[in-house]
């Protein structure tokens, strides 16, 4: 959660605050460990949230290069073509 706003978040993902919380819920559930502590009014991430979200944020980059990718965009990615000759391929 980059913002550190939980009703903005809600907002951004056009969801309810108590549907975001039942996410945050099942997430905290299904790894074990809390990933918000409330320090003065304000959700704060704990190092299992941190880590988790530094996941997350990289499978969403992978996510993103892959849309890339399959629309040609991602100059990263390019077809490498080796070729041998026949001799040599029987030899390795």
């Amino acid at each position: 959660m980059h913002e550190g706003i939980l009703t903005r978040v809600a907002r951004r993902l056009a969801l309810s605050q108590s549907a975001l919380l039942a996410q945050i819920r099942a997430l905290k559930d299904r790894l074990g460990h809390p990933l918000f502590e409330r320090t003065q009014g304000k959700l704060v991430l704990t190092v299992a949230g941190r880590v988790a979200l530094d996941h997350a944020d990289a499978i969403f980059a992978t996510g993103e290069e892959l849309l890339a990718t399959l629309k040609g965009e991602n100059p990263a990615r390019a077809t490498l073509r080796v070729g041998a000759l026949a001799i040599l391929s029987r030899n390795f």
